[in-house]
Order: structure tokens, then C-alpha cells, then sequence
């Protein structure tokens, strides 16, 4: 049931798995579609698009199928949580550049990372990675014109020069760098940043003396340092720092 008001956008998520057809989820599109069309006032249909592991010819009829019902991708996942999917520089040379806001995939050349530049509306950017394409990977999201939030997972080690380019960033707001090999001295680079609002340092080797940077850092709203090497006796006094940050230790920021 559609409601009686007007909408600007109306958003709604679909999966579709690996068959080559996608029929049946496309049929599930059909549906839809039909139903927008009955709304009064639709001016723009946005849909999340979450891909298992698509091959070029799949990723194109689904950007494909989209396009033709007048469905606007503004969220593409490939893969499932951490458990993200490979797309080659070929694939993201098909992502629609003007409506895109959010990308998750695995990234495996340098070749891709200069694909995302294309990408003129990426707000959000999740990346799996080779732990070779680190300092490209923050150099990319440095030159790119939109990015406010940023995840990398698997880069190790990231070197201090990346590490200044991204607590040096003027928009990004939001960076996880998740298992990759971040230390002391990289997490105090990050405690440098006027712009980070939340860091995720999950699954790193960040022990006391950077943590201490991270806390004492005036910007920061939150901070998440999971299996690090902080000894636990030590995480009240880190907790209580300041009263506007929150700083977990746990393994998830959704735990």
C-alpha cells in the first residue's frame, strides 16, 4: 500500500544472487515499478543494489534492468559484510557516475582505484583490499572530490605517509581502517586530524600510548579499538576521558 502523500524519493532495497537470469529478482522490480508508477508525485526512485558476485555481463543487466524502470542506484554492495566481492576496473568503468553515493567491494589494482574518480557523487566508500594498494587506496580518496567516509579493510601495513593523507583529509568525517596492521605511531598521525568525527581502528596493534593520542583528540565523537593491544585495565581511565567521546572496545561498533 502506497501512502496518499507526495515523495521526492522513495527508497527501497533489493538483493539478486548469482543466477545470470536475475528473473526472479527482477520480478520483484516489476512489481515495484508498477506501483510507482501509480504514486502521485515520485519524481525519483533510488534502490540498494546488493550484488553476491557478479561478472561484468551480470553487473551490466542489473545497472541495466534499473535504468530501464527509471530506478535510481544510489547504494551498491558487493558481497556481504566483510566478506566483500572483487570488481575489476572494467566493472567499475559501468557504475553509474552521476547517482552512485555508496560502494562496497574488493578492489584488487591500481586500475580500479582510479575508476572510483569517475564516481562524482561517492559519498561513502568501503573497500577491501590488497595490502600492497594501501597508500593508493588513501591517495585515491584523498583526490576524490566527495568522499566524507571511508573503510578500508586488509591493507597492511599502511604506511605513515597514507595515514597523513587521511588525517589531513577536509571531508572525511568518518574512516575505519580495519586489520591493518595500524600502530602506535599511525593512530597518533590519525590523533591529528581536525575532521574525523568517527575512527574505527578494529582489529590493529595500537597499544596505550596511542590510544591516549586518540582520546585526547577534541574532534572526535567516537572511537573503536577491538582487539588492539591495550591492556583492559586501562579501559575505564580511557572511557572516562571526555565526556563527548565514546570509545569502545569491543569487536563491532553495532555490539
Amino acid at each position: 500500500q502506497m501512502p496518499n502523500h507526495k515523495l521526492d524519493w522513495l527508497d527501497g532495497p533489493h538483493r539478486i544472487g548469482g543466477d545470470p537470469s536475475l528473473n526472479l529478482a527482477y520480478s520483484e522490480l516489476d512489481r515495484l515499478a508498477e506501483s510507482f508508477k501509480a504514486t502521485d508525485g515520485v519524481k525519483k526512485i533510488s534502490s540498494d543494489l546488493n550484488l553476491s558476485s557478479p561478472n561484468l555481463a551480470q553487473l551490466n543487466a542489473a545497472l541495466q534492468q534499473y535504468q530501464d524502470k527509471g530506478i535510481v542506484v544510489r547504494k551498491l554492495q558487493v558481497g556481504s559484510g566483510q566478506r566483500l566481492h572483487l570488481l575489476a576496473a572494467t566493472q567499475l568503468a559501468q557504475l553509474p557516475a552521476d547517482s552512485l553515493e555508496e560502494l562496497s567491494c574488493k578492489i584488487d589494482s591500481a586500475a580500479a582505484l582510479q575508476q572510483l574518480q569517475r564516481l562524482n557523487r561517492l559519498d561513502k566508500l568501503s573497500l577491501s583490499i590488497d595490502g600492497s594498494l594501501g597508500d593508493q587506496a588513501a591517495q585515491a580518496v584523498a583526490n576524490h572530490p566527495t568522499i566524507t567516509s571511508m573503510e578500508l579493510t586488509g591493507c597492511k601495513p599502511l604506511s605513515r605517509n597514507a595515514a597523513t593523507l587521511l588525517a589531513n583529509h577536509p571531508r572525511l568525517t568518518s574512516l575505519a581502517l580495519i586489520g591493518c596492521d595500524v600502530d602506535n605511531e599511525v593512530a597518533k598521525i590519525l590523533a591529528s586530524s581536525k575532521t574525523l568525527r568517527t575512527v574505527d581502528l578494529r582489529w590493529n596493534k595500537v597499544g596505550l600510548k596511542g590510544a591516549l593520542r586518540l582520546v585526547k583528540n577534541q574532534a572526535l565523537r567516537e572511537l573503536y579499538l577491538g582487539y588492539n593491544r591495550v591492556p583492559e585495565e586501562h579501559y575505564p581511565k580511557l572511557r572516562q576521558h571526555s565526556a563527548q567521546l565514546t570509545v569502545n572496545f569491543s569487536g563491532s561498533p553495532f555490539d
